[in-house]
C-alpha cells in the first residue's frame, strides 16, 4: 500500500489522552514543539526509513510530508522567520538524500468558514514556507446532520480553492463522535443524522468532481478515516453497516455515480 506521513503535531491533554484515567485534567501532557535539535533528528529519521521506500508516495519526484498545524510548528521555533528557515533545512536534507525537494502539505485539523484576516496569514505562510498543498483532516464544518455537515464542507472547500493558488486536495469524512474520549459530550457533538454508506458516497461523489475538475493538481481525495474508532470516523466493517461504506469508496472509484 502507497503511504505518506502526517506529522500530527498537536498538543495533547491528560484527559485527552485518557478521560478515564485523568478526568478533568486539562494540563498538557504532551508538548509537540521541536527544537533545530529534534527537527535534524526527525529529518534524518523519516528522509532513513521512508522516503526511500519504493511506495511512499512522491509529487513530481518529491516525498510529501502533511504537518498538522502549522501554528505549532511556527511556535516551536519562536518566529516565522526560523520556521521557514527550518522548513528549508528539511528541503535541503531532502535534496541531499537524492530527491528533487520535499512536497510540504498543511493539513488544517477541522475546517471552517475563513476570515480574511486568516485567510490572508495562510497565504503569507505558504509563499514564505513554500507550502506546496493544502488538506483537511476532516472534510470542515461540523454539525450533528450529515447532510448538512457535507454542504458546509462543500463551503469550506470552495473558498480554500478561491484563496490558494496551491492544490487543495478534499476531504471526506465518515462521521464524528469522540464521545468514547469525552463521555460528558452530548448529542449535539456527535454526527447522528443522515450518516450513512450513501450520504457519505454522496460527498466522496462530490470529491471525485473536484479532482477531476483540476486536472492540474494530483488526483489525490482524503477520506477521514480508516479506523478512528474513538472518534466515530472509520471505513471498517461494523454490525450495523457491514462493508457499507468500503463497498461506497469503491462504488464511486469504479463510476458507479458518474
Amino acid at each position: 500500500m502507497d503511504f505518506y506521513i502526517m506529522w500530527a503535531n498537536h498538543d495533547v491533554k491528560y484527559n485527552y489522552w485518557n478521560y478515564h484515567k485523568w478526568g478533568d485534567n486539562e494540563e498538557r501532557l504532551f508538548n509537540p514543539d521541536v527544537d533545530w535539535d529534534k527537527l535534524k533528528k526527525v529529518t534524518a529519521r523519516i528522509i532513513n526509513q521512508y522516503f526511500h521506500l519504493p511506495n511512499y508516495v512522491k509529487i513530481d519526484g518529491c516525498p510529501v510530508l502533511a504537518i498538522f498545524s502549522i501554528d505549532n510548528f511556527v511556535r516551536g521555533f519562536g518566529s516565522e522567520d526560523e520556521a521557514a528557515k527550518a522548513m528549508e533545512y528539511m528541503r535541503e536534507e531532502v535534496r541531499k538524500a537524492g530527491f528533487p525537494g520535499l512536497h510540504i502539505q498543511e493539513t488544517q485539523g477541522g475546517g471552517y468558514i475563513m476570515s480574511d484576516e486568516r485567510i490572508a496569514q495562510m497565504k503569507r505562510r505558504i509563499e514564505k514556507f513554500g507550502i506546496n498543498s493544502e488538506a483537511l483532516y476532516n472534510m470542515g464544518g461540523f454539525t450533528s446532520d450529515y447532510i448538512q455537515y457535507g454542504k458546509n464542507a462543500l463551503a469550506c472547500r470552495a473558498q480554500m480553492d478561491e484563496a490558494f493558488d496551491v492544490p487543495v486536495f478534499p476531504t471526506v469524512s465518515v462521521g464524528w463522535d469522540d464521545t468514547p474520549r469525552f463521555p460528558a459530550k452530548g448529542a449535539e457533538d456527535v454526527t447522528r443524522f443522515h450518516q450513512t454508506p450513501q450520504s457519505f458516497a454522496t460527498y466522496l461523489q462530490k470529491a471525485k468532481e473536484y479532482v477531476y475538475a483540476h486536472p492540474e493538481q494530483p488526483k489525490f481525495m482524503m477520506i477521514n478515516a480508516w479506523n478512528e474508532w474513538v472518534e466515530g470516523s472509520y471505513l471498517l466493517p461494523d454490525h450495523y453497516y457491514g462493508f457499507g461504506y468500503l463497498e461506497a469508496v469503491r462504488d464511486v472509484l469504479e463510476g458507479k455515480y458518474d
